[in-house]
């Protein structure tokens, strides 16, 4: 999950854990504002963490399987306004 960001903001670890069991995806409302390829970004992120629920190695090779230019995509999302968490790769 996106914290922070452009997903809900989730700060607490068994919540997250919860939405992962519960196959929940939340989205911050204000994606509506940010250009269209970011929301596809955002939800197909969010919808393998109901596959894999942290930033793992099998995370990130499902994400360029599916979303190839996520990292261009991730970039642009962080320069705008409610930018997201950044990840240790």
């Amino acid at each position: 999950m996106l914290r922070g960001g452009a997903a809900e903001i989730l700060l607490d670890p068994i919540l997250d854990l919860f939405l992962h069991r519960a196959r929940t995806i939340r989205l911050n409302t204000e994606l509506v504002k940010k250009p269209k390829d970011l929301l596809e970004y955002v939800v197909v992120d969010e919808m393998l963490h109901l596959i894999e629920p942290t930033h793992s190695e099998r995370f990130l090779a499902m994400l360029s399987k599916h979303y190839p230019a996520w990292r261009e995509a991730r970039a642009e999302l962080d320069e705008l306004p409610l930018g997201a968490e950044k990840w240790k790769l």
